[in-house]
């Protein structure tokens, strides 16, 4: 006989929980029926061994500060409270799959899709930064992709919470619980040092994931992984797949850069990923220089051949000399028009630049 869920039919807040929907790290997940908003919700409710102390705490914190970022890239959150014993945070439903669970099914993504969808979920976390909240976990699993195509950054807060856990673990025992795939270098360091710059970090490691099929490192072990987020460079996605415009791959670069300076912000990203460049074009810097300049040589070959021509068709047979010819009016200066050397027509803000 299957165990009863000792919270399924109770009402946490103004919300009815119909059935069970999973159940992550920090506890379970439950549909539920809101009766103000009339609408569908998603209610996780905080595991028993974490729903005390500290932890209680951070978790009703964190997602009352979440419930502040209103933005169409990010899982809303409703409400946050405890009830029946249980602490609980109420979310917007998102009818869709996790990028993990379709790049399980579908492999890498065409480039054009993942500018798009990282386009998004930077837009998401320019939103999550600008209320003062740094998500901690942006990673495939925690971005959410609904039937509409729209990209939502999802776990808001709870991320932080997961990371405290984590360095407990460490500190206990001497080991990290978990393959920390798309963790900050800075955050191997010592969590509490995470910044804006290392949901940028996992946000390149997320897009790096999603155009060559794997993380940046993927490794056999979390000690592995971590030793190489700290000391070693990920292969360039272009050399794993030659198609990714320059431009995308140099973002992506950026983004895992070692120090987190470096990093471009997560308004940035978007501009980029969104049309503030061109992502199509496959051509570097240095190959569009040289394309340019043979152009303008060609150009600048070609006007003084013409001139040449002109000038062979109008200059008049040299006469023998006279005296009325030395001493007459000067010769008259052939008006040449002058061909402008074309220039490259460079995308001045192209992603190959940066």
């Amino acid at each position: 006989m299957p165990e009863l869920d000792p919270h399924l039919g109770k009402t946490f807040g103004q919300v009815k929980l119909i059935r069970r929907l999973g159940q992550g790290a920090m506890g379970m997940v439950y549909l539920g029926w809101h009766e103000r908003f009339a609408r569908e919700v998603a209610v996780k409710v905080l595991l028993s061994r974490h729903a005390q102390g500290t932890m209680r705490e951070r978790f009703l914190r964190e997602g009352k500060a979440a419930a502040k970022v209103h933005h169409q890239h990010v899982v809303q959150v409703f409400d946050a409270g405890e009830e029946h014993g249980a602490t609980y945070l109420v979310m917007e439903l998102v009818d869709g799959q996790s990028l993990g669970a379709i790049m399980d099914e579908k492999g890498p993504l065409p480039c054009e899709a993942v500018a798009r969808v990282g386009a998004q979920v930077a837009l998401g976390l320019s939103a999550i930064h600008a209320q003062g909240i740094i998500h901690r976990d942006i990673k495939p699993d925690n971005i959410l992709i609904g039937a509409d195509r729209v990209a939502k950054i999802t776990d808001l807060g709870l991320a932080k919470l997961t990371d405290e856990l984590e360095a407990n673990r460490l500190t206990a025992t001497g080991m990290v619980v978990g393959t920390p795939l798309y963790v900050s270098p800075e955050a191997i360091h010592d969590p509490r040092a995470s910044t804006i710059a290392s949901d940028i970090y996992g946000l390149g490691a997320t897009l790096y994931h999603l155009l060559v099929g794997h993380p940046p490192f993927p490794l056999n072990s979390p000690y592995e992984v971590m030793r190489a987020h700290l000391e070693q460079q990920p292969k360039p996605p272009r050399e794993l797949r030659p198609d990714i415009p320059v431009g995308l791959a140099n973002l992506v670069e950026r983004c895992l850069s070692k120090s987190p300076e470096a990093r471009p912000t997560a308004a940035e990203v978007a501009h980029l990923l969104s049309g503030g460049a061109n992502l199509k074009t496959n051509v570097g810097r240095g190959l569009a220089l040289v394309l340019g300049i043979t152009t303008l040589v060609i150009l600048l070959l070609a006007a003084l051949a013409w001139f040449a021509l002109q000038w062979a068709r109008q200059a008049p047979a040299v006469p023998a000399p006279t005296a009325e010819l030395i001493g007459g009016a000067s010769g008259t200066i052939a008006q040449v028009p002058i061909v402008d050397g074309a220039r490259g027509t460079g995308t001045g803000r192209d992603l190959a630049g940066i």
